[in-house]
């Protein structure tokens, strides 16, 4: 099970197509399954991703993220991890934001 399926979401005001691909892996070695899910917004500095899984934290509070709630990454992890999933964010990644589950083989 390895694939990817890229979703056009749309245009921001600027012209500019915004879009989100997911991408699965499965590792042969041990069973674990991964999802991604990659997008090309204003993504995260790298000074705040010590900090995107608390609640409330937004990051800048420049216009761009005048609507953020800092809930959504806080929901996230906090209902991974009582299901048990892993949640990593890729530092590397520059072009907007990546966030990979990794679901263990039991």
């Amino acid at each position: 099970m390895n694939g990817e399926f890229i979703g056009i979401m749309g245009s921001s005001g600027s012209g500019k197509t915004t879009f989100l691909k997911l991408y699965t892996k499965r590792d042969a070695e041990s069973g674990d399954v991964t999802l991604a899910v990659r997008d090309n917004g204003i993504g995260v500095k790298p000074w705040d991703l010590p900090f995107i899984f608390e609640k409330g934290f937004t990051g800048d509070t420049k216009e761009k993220r005048k609507n953020s709630t800092g809930m959504g990454l806080y929901l996230a992890k906090q209902t991974a991890d009582s299901l048990g999933i892993q949640i990593e964010i890729p530092e590397d990644y520059t072009e907007g934001f990546e966030i990979i589950f990794r679901f263990c083989k039991v």
